[in-house]
């Protein structure tokens, strides 16, 4: 199973990094923030299947496809911003992890617009039958 590969691959990367901590704080943060790189590039080899099951799946549902790719960039996008919040948090720096995540909610937002105005226009229709 890939994820035992994961964790162990976590678990050696921590107890090198609690190892050098003590001594190399610098090493240690280069090192959190190598193990995260290469633990996210694992995870972005894993996801072309997620997306082309989107593509099949918005096809037979004859809903837009420009939806589902909002909703893939906004899961992306939470991701990413997670990981770059948490390794500003590891190297004691909160308030760039703050407006990291600041940040990826008003691009989640923006790019949301047209789903929110689909919506919206959706609403007003039903509105009108009534």
């Amino acid at each position: 199973m890939e994820i035992l590969k994961i964790v162990g691959f976590a678990l050696i990367a921590l107890l090198l990094i609690i190892t050098l901590g003590e001594q190399r704080k610098d090493i240690a943060v280069i090192l959190s923030i190598l193990a995260g790189t290469f633990i996210l590039l694992f995870c972005v080899s894993k996801i072309q299947p997620v997306i082309e099951l989107l593509n099949k799946l918005s096809e037979k549902s004859g809903i837009n496809k420009e939806f589902f790719g909002v909703i893939l960039k906004v899961t992306i996008i939470a991701y990413i911003v997670e990981i770059a919040r948490s390794l500003c948090e590891d190297s004691k720096q909160h308030a760039l992890g703050e407006k990291i995540e600041l940040a990826g909610k008003v691009i989640i937002i923006s790019i949301s617009i047209p789903i929110i105005t689909s919506l919206i226009s959706l609403i007003s229709d039903m509105m009108v039958l009534i």
